[in-house]
C-alpha cells in the first residue's frame, strides 16, 4: 500500500527534547535525548534496559547509568518516543 504524507522531519533531530528508547546492537539506552551532532546522540537521566518485560509499559530491567550518556549513530539499530 501506497501513501500519501507530508513529511516535516524525518531525522533524528525529531526526537531531541523527547524521552526515548534507541535499540543498538548490544543495547537498549532509555532517556531524554538533549543534543545531537553528526555522529553521536546525548541522553539525559538514562538507562541501560535489560529486560522490556511487557511493550507499552514500564521495564523489568531499567539500570540508571549516568545523567548523559553518550550513543554512537551508527550504533542505532532502530529509535523511537518511548516516555512511560
Amino acid at each position: 500500500m501506497k501513501r500519501l504524507v507530508e513529511v516535516t522531519d524525518d531525522g533524528f533531530d525529531r526526537f531531541l527534547g523527547k524521552v526515548v528508547l534507541v535499540m543498538c546492537g548490544n543495547y537498549f539506552y532509555h532517556g531524554k535525548m538533549v543534543a545531537l551532532n553528526e555522529s553521536h546522540l546525548i541522553l539525559k537521566d538514562v538507562g541501560i534496559v535489560y529486560e522490556t518485560g511487557q511493550w507499552g509499559g514500564l521495564f523489568s530491567d531499567r539500570q540508571d547509568i549516568a545523567t548523559e550518556w553518550s550513543v554512537m549513530l551508527h550504533a542505532i539499530e532502530s529509535i523511537g518516543e518511548y516516555d512511560v
